[in-house]
């Protein structure tokens, strides 16, 4: 018999609250929320059925909302065949997307009661339930479903096989299913294609969409200030496509592109073309095993204890990912001692070696704030085979300044002291695939934070932005004295110290105006692009939103420009960063854009949301939004100067091939869309 398995995440906050994704069976395993089957254990239908059982009250660390038995690991396995019999006239099955079940949707054209749960009819093939739904003027879609055998089909505790009966009503309703089950409609489906490669799935215009307020702050504004930076030149605005947004990390199914899941996603393109991230607060599901793994970054007395997660993606076209090798870093005595949270920062793969680096928060309550809530970098554990196992140097740091630089931010217990760090949230610059386009082959970090004592810094909110730089080995990266902090100066003149953190100077500065800081390299456009997520509201950082923009240079020390600064970006919108595996190659020099995708995270705490939403999709998952920017003419002329290499032939897209990843994966003519063939 057809069973529908549910996902459920229980997403906590950055902030620590709990944000429940939709309602569903929820335990404790030690002080742990772990999400579990149903909407609702006591009278959920589908944990009587055969197969299931509601984990009521306990479920391990790291292994959440499981099928029981678990399904084999690797690709599904198809569908057992359905009852022999051929399909009548007007009836058509549509199973692009895999087997799906109009079961559980709305639109029951038969009542539902004790006897005949979801209004069900006894039938002995597909073919039979389509001929039933033709009966009926008010049914469009149909499933059949079957346990037992093909010779002898059961439906509950019925002999013959269930049918489903439906209105035209249950097509959103429709999940993916598993098992000895079709579904059809007497009309001809519509698309089935679930992906927001066309942005009007995803709710969505499909159309290049501007942000709708970028003007500048100024002294009236709810974060007061004024721009320090000029205007660029070369980059002169930047769009994205509305609802062209998947968002990765629920559960497989039709709705896979837009549940929620978890946040703090920061990519790193490994030699082997995947992409390894870290991930906390929340769930994410592995697309091939369909178990859902759990992490969460604050821990409460006395251990503190702590779990990150951790993902492959893999693929080529940011509109199909396959999420996979989910899991998370569960090590006993694993904590965020002694500043009440502890977060994934960026990955960095190099060499078969992969670092993942955490931060520290110190715990500190909603609405209005005061002081230091920003901690120090604590440290990059390692693994040489892709995250089977680590190596932590700190699971327990023993005092406030036992983390790598030796930084001292506010104990959470005295969060308006006058401490304050310069590397907090810190993040491995993108330089491409194996650090490719890194200026002297060392792996660089960016971070934010602040050195008054009277200014509030948090994980989105500080002064200044800071820069380090090492040799990418483990001996270097655990050692301080290895890492060269940024001292000023631009391009050939840039200064750097060693091994001495109060020596780093900034190398931007923007009073209650910076926060989470990304840095890319665009190599098709030979420009650095950093991107800020910072507060709206001064100094509020929940609840509400965030801002986001954009500087660029053509050397990694500045000097900067800003290309757009976008209020209220989101809804609220946090750890953007562009991912440079799905960065064109070269610039489009018909329309004289750029493009690129904007990974992020957003609406942790909802305050913000609106409707219709802005930036369509944009939630609690992991967001791969489609953008470009728009080069100004001098720009654009500028890189026309620079011939098609080898395997770049011309085209008619301007003078450039958009290829990418290879001769088998590229942009469309138009360099608009991704697609399978080349230009």
């Amino acid at each position: 018999m057809l069973s529908l398995l549910l996902f459920v995440s229980a997403a906590t906050s950055s902030d620590g609250s709990s944000a429940t994704k939709g309602a569903g069976c929820f335990g404790t395993y030690d002080g742990y929320p772990c999400e579990e089957i149903g909407p609702d254990c006591a009278s959920c239908p589908q944990c009587s059925a055969p197969g299931w059982e509601c984990q009521h009250g306990s479920c391990p660390r790291g292994a959440v909302s499981r099928l029981r038995p678990p399904p084999p690991t690797g690709k599904l396995p198809a569908p057992s065949p359905p009852s022999p019999g051929p399909m009548p006239a007007g009836c058509y099955v549509d199973d692009a997307d895999g087997p799906v079940s109009f079961k559980y949707a709305p639109g029951n054209v038969f009542p539902t009661d004790a006897t005949h749960p979801h209004g069900l009819r006894l039938v002995d093939s597909p073919a039979q339930c389509c001929t039933l739904c033709q009966a009926h003027k008010n049914c469009t879609f149909w499933t059949y479903s079957a346990g037992g055998s093909a010779a002898k089909p059961t439906c509950y505790s019925y002999s013959g096989a269930c049918c489903f009966l439906k209105t035209a009503a249950a097509w959103a309703g429709r999940v993916t299913a598993s098992g000895n089950v079709e579904s059809g409609s007497t009309a001809p489906l519509p698309s089935s294609d679930i992906s927001c490669r066309n942005g009007t799935n995803c709710g969505g215009t499909n159309l290049w969409t501007k942000w709708e307020d970028t003007s500048l702050p100024n002294g009236s504004y709810t974060n007061p200030g004024s721009m320090p930076y000029p205007r660029s030149l070369d980059l002169i605005d930047w769009e994205f496509k509305s609802g062209a947004n998947p968002g990765y990390g629920s559960a497989p199914g039709v709705s896979m592109y837009k549940g929620a899941s978890a946040d703090t996603f920061y990519p790193t393109w490994a030699a082997d073309n995947n992409l390894y991230t870290g991930f906390t607060d929340g769930s994410v599901c592995d697309y091939e095993t369909r178990e859902c793994v759990h992490a969460n970054s604050e821990g409460s007395a006395p251990a503190y204890t702590i779990s990150h997660g951790q993902a492959t993606i893999v693929g080529d076209d940011p509109f199909a990912l396959n999420i996979t090798k989910v899991r998370a870093y569960t090590e006993r005595g694993y904590s965020a001692y002694p500043y009440g949270g502890r977060f994934p920062s960026g990955s960095l793969v190099y060499k078969g070696t992969w670092w993942y680096g955490t931060y520290f928060v110190p715990n500190y309550p909603k609405g209005p704030l005061v002081g230091g809530l920003l901690g120090p970098t604590v440290d990059y554990r390692h693994s040489t085979d892709f995250g089977e196992t680590w190596v932590e140097p700190r699971l327990n740091a023993t005092s406030l300044s036992d983390n790598l630089f030796g930084e001292v931010g506010d104990p959470m217990a005295n969060p308006t002291g006058p401490a304050r760090v310069k590397f907090g949230t810190p993040h491995w610059v993108d330089f491409g695939q194996e650090l490719e386009h890194s200026p002297d082959g060392k792996a660089y970090i960016v971070a934010h934070g602040a050195t008054s004592p009277t200014s509030t810094e948090m994980w989105m909110l500080g002064d200044q932005v800071y820069m380090a730089r090492v040799t990418p080995t483990v001996a270097d990266i655990d050692d301080r004295s290895k890492w060269e902090f940024y001292a000023g100066g631009h391009g050939a003149d840039a200064k750097w110290v060693a091994g001495d953190v109060s020596k780093a100077t900034p190398l931007l500065e923007w009073t209650n105006h910076t926060g989470s800081t990304t840095m890319t390299y665009f190599a098709g456009i030979k420009k650095y692009i950093i991107s800020i997520c910072t507060a709206s509201h001064y100094p509020v950082m929940d609840g509400g939103h965030f801002d986001t923009y954009f500087l660029e240079s053509d050397s990694i020390t500045g000097p900067w420009k800003y290309v757009t600064y976008m209020k209220s970006f989101g809804p609220q919108v946090y750890f953007a960063n562009f991912v440079s595996k799905f960065t064109a190659k070269q610039a489009n020099m018909t329309s004289k854009t750029f493009e690129s995708f904007l990974m992020y995270s957003a609406n942790y705490d909802p305050g913000g949301a609106r409707t219709p939403q802005p930036l369509p999709n944009a939630a609690y998952h992991m967001n791969l939004q489609q953008t470009r920017f728009t080069l100004s003419d001098a720009f654009a002329a500028k890189l026309g100067e620079i011939t098609a290499g080898p395997g770049l032939p011309d085209d008619d897209d301007g003078g450039m091939c958009c290829q990418k990843n290879g001769p088998n994966s590229c942009l469309d003519a138009d360099c608009s869309n991704y697609s399978d063939a080349c230009c």
